[in-house]
């Protein structure tokens, strides 16, 4: 999962994890801090999150999903939205 931080959101792009098939979906997780996890499901692979506060550092990961479920969560990685 790559991040690029905008005003109030963050633009992604996913990438299917190794030997992945049928992926019919992803969620993506994001917080700030300490918080609890919020989710968003999406289909595609770029997209972007939105109503993000500029100058908090987010922390972000995804899961694919197929027939089976979601599988591993990815890596965390950080963005800082700004003006």
């Amino acid at each position: 999962m790559n991040v690029t931080a905008g005003n109030g959101k963050v633009s992604y792009t996913l990438t299917d994890p190794a030997g992945a098939s049928g992926i019919t979906g992803y969620k993506i997780l994001y917080r700030t801090g300490s918080a609890a996890f919020a989710e968003k499901e999406v289909t595609a692979k770029t997209g972007e999150i939105t109503g993000l506060t500029n100058g908090s550092q987010y922390d972000f990961k995804a899961q694919a999903k197929n027939e089976v479920g979601y599988g591993k969560e990815s890596t965390i990685v950080k963005a800082t939205p700004t003006a």
